[in-house]
C-alpha cells in the first residue's frame, strides 16, 4: 500500500526562509517546475537532458558568468568537438559574432563559414611624393592607405606590434637613378633598429649589368613580441651615377597579423 502527502506550501517555521530535507536525502520532482526568483546551485547540476532557454522576449541576453575562472565547456560526445556551435534555421546572416562592451564587432563567422576579423591589425603605407636618397636611409613611407589599429607611425615610418604574434609583411619598390642606372639595389627589413633580412635587386643582364627601373617585390613572415617595431632601410648598392629615386605611389609596404 502506498501513500501520498499533498502539500501546497512548505514554510520554515523558524523564519529563515530555507527548507532542509536533511543530509543524504534528495528532492526528486518529475514534472515541470517554475522558479519565480533566482535559482542558486551551490553544487553540481547534473543530468542527461537538454537545458533549454525558451519563451523569452527579444533582446534578452543569455549569460554564463564566473568571477575568477574562465568558462569551460566540454562534451563527451566523440562525434563533435569539445565545444560545438550549431547553426539553426533562423540564422540568415551571421553564424557567430563576438562583440566588445560597446557592442563593436570584433570578429564574426558568416552564414557560409567565412571568418571575418574587422579589427585584426593591418596596414599599408606608401610615399607621398618622389623621394631621392644619396646613401643609407630609412625609406619614408609617410602616407597611409589603411591602418587598422593605428599601429603605423607616419613620422618615423615604423609599424609597432600591438600584441605578440606572427606578422606577414610585403613590399614593392619602383626605382631609378637621376642620371644613370642601378646594378644592385639593397633594402633591409629592420627590426628594433637591427637588420632582420636583406632585400637585394640586381641588374637584369647575365654579366651583372645595370637596370634603369629595378623593382623589388618581397614578403616575409616575422615573429614579433608586443612593442617590437619594423621599418625598411635603403642600405646602399651599385649605381652608375646620381642618386636613387623612389617613385611615390608605386613604392609601398604593408603588414598583417596572422595570429
Amino acid at each position: 500500500m502506498s501513500s501520498k502527502i499533498k502539500v501546497d506550501t512548505i514554510e520554515n517555521v523558524a523564519g529563515s526562509g530555507n527548507v532542509s530535507l536533511g543530509s543524504g536525502h534528495n528532492l526528486v520532482v518529475p514534472g515541470n517546475q517554475t522558479v519565480g526568483g533566482t535559482l542558486g546551485v551551490t553544487g553540481t547540476m547534473a543530468g542527461a537532458s537538454t537545458l533549454s532557454l525558451n519563451g523569452v522576449s527579444a533582446q534578452t541576453t543569455y549569460a554564463i558568468q564566473t568571477q575568477t575562472k574562465p568558462i569551460y565547456l566540454s562534451s563527451t560526445d566523440t562525434t563533435y568537438a569539445d565545444v560545438t556551435l550549431k547553426k539553426g534555421a533562423a540564422t540568415t546572416v551571421d553564424y557567430l559574432q563576438l562583440r566588445d562592451d560597446s557592442n563593436n564587432l570584433d570578429l564574426k563567422i558568416d552564414s557560409v563559414g567565412r571568418f571575418i576579423a574587422d579589427r585584426q591589425p593591418n596596414f599599408e603605407a606608401y610615399l607621398g611624393s618622389v623621394q631621392t636618397f644619396s646613401g643609407n636611409a630609412d625609406i619614408q613611407f609617410n602616407t597611409i592607405s589603411h591602418d587598422v589599429g593605428s599601429n603605423y607611425n607616419t613620422s618615423n615610418y615604423r609599424f609597432t606590434a600591438p600584441v605578440a604574434g606572427r606578422y606577414l609583411f610585403y613590399i614593392h619598390t619602383y626605382t631609378s637613378v637621376s642620371n644613370g642606372a642601378i646594378r644592385a639595389l639593397h633594402l633591409k627589413w629592420m627590426k628594433n633598429g637591427s637588420e632582420h633580412r636583406d632585400l637585394t635587386d640586381g641588374g637584369y643582364s647575365p654579366d651583372g649589368g645595370y637596370s634603369y627601373h629595378p623593382a623589388i617585390n618581397a614578403a616575409i613572415v616575422m615573429p614579433l613580441s608586443a612593442n617590437d617595431y619594423v621599418y625598411v632601410r635603403l642600405a646602399g648598392g651599385g649605381y652608375s651615377g646620381g642618386n636613387v629615386r623612389f617613385d611615390s605611389t608605386k613604392t609601398y609596404w604593408g603588414g598583417y597579423l596572422l595570429g
